[in-house]
């Protein structure tokens, strides 16, 4: 009984503070979406893109071994990256149930032959028949790019339009596609610092983290613009505690999938969910339900005036 009416005592404390400093909780995601420019800016002015790209949008050549033994994909990275110095070269395992199924080696400025001749070196044992190479060409990773790049954005001004057309108030609408942007963002601009290379996978989590980014975000300003006789407070924390729960539950989901699958592409899908889903607690319980409880508190007092 003690223990319940100091958990309910901290949840009080926690949105009495919350409610009593949102305006000075605003500076969090200012910052980090300054931050976030800052960065693909710095990024862009010293390499000429916004991120890294890995062979599938940006051209290259993809060496896969198959053989079932165990391989050490870290010293294989790293004699690599010796005998081929300031060339761009991934090594990444391969794997089913856990068991080890070869190794798949990503390079844009290494030639097939190169890496099939230092894998031999490296592995005698690996025979012809284990090996297969696949080429991208430049101009066609440059282009797979592009066309993703112009995929998200398309998904993203139709997902805006769908939701200035259900609120169809233009403000609300606005701060629910500002959140969204910055959902995008912000994890984009976190890969560009860690290194992390776009895949065709991270696309198509960023299209996924489109529709993630809008749910709470919807949540939170039907409950303020339709839910009457309850103060704008009591609104945005009826919506909270619907809306944290959501996100939570799916942020558990990924980062198991993240730390259990094997596969390559799902692990890239899984890390951006959850870098985008950790950003959309900040961008839609701050950033959104900030800047809407303003809205909507000027509003109610200009009426009452």
């Amino acid at each position: 009984m003690d223990e319940a009416r100091e958990k309910k005592g901290l949840k009080e404390s926690f949105f009495e503070f919350y409610h009593r400093r949102y305006k000075q909780l605003l500076i969090i995601p200012i910052i980090l979406f300054m931050l976030s420019f800052g960065i693909l800016g710095y990024k862009f002015a010293t390499t000429g893109d916004l991120i890294a790209r890995d062979v599938s949008l940006k051209g290259g050549v993809t060496v896969t071994v198959t053989a079932q033994q165990e391989f050490n994909v870290a010293d294989i990275q790293q004699s690599l990256e010796k005998e081929f110095p300031g060339t761009d070269v991934l090594v990444r395992s391969l794997s089913t149930t856990g068991i080890s199924t070869g190794f798949v080696i990503d390079s844009s400025d290494i030639t097939g032959e190169q890496l099939i001749a230092a894998v031999k070196r490296l592995h005698a044992d690996i025979h012809e028949e284990d090996i297969s190479v696949a080429q991208t060409g430049s101009a066609l990773g440059e282009s797979f790019f592009r066309e993703a790049i112009l995929t998200v954005a398309i998904a993203f001004v139709l997902m805006s339009l769908v939701v200035m057309f259900y609120f169809r108030n233009l403000l609300p609408g606005l701060f629910v596609v500002l959140s969204a942007f910055a959902d995008i963002i912000m994890p984009f601009a976190l890969m560009s610092a860690l290194g992390i290379k776009l895949s065709t996978a991270g696309v198509a989590a960023f299209l996924l983290l489109i529709g993630y980014s809008v749910d709470t975000d919807i949540l939170l300003t039907t409950r303020c613009l339709k839910q009457g006789g309850m103060a704008v407070t009591e609104r945005i924390r009826s919506a909270m505690h619907t809306g944290v729960l959501m996100t939570l539950t799916s942020f558990s989901a990924v980062t198991v999938a993240f730390f259990f699958v094997q596969s390559d592409t799902i692990k890239q899908i899984m890390f951006v969910l959850m870098l985008g889903l950790f950003f959309d607690l900040i961008n839609t319980w701050i950033t959104n339900a900030s800047i809407l409880r303003m809205y909507l508190e000027k509003r109610e007092n200009a009426k009452s005036a």
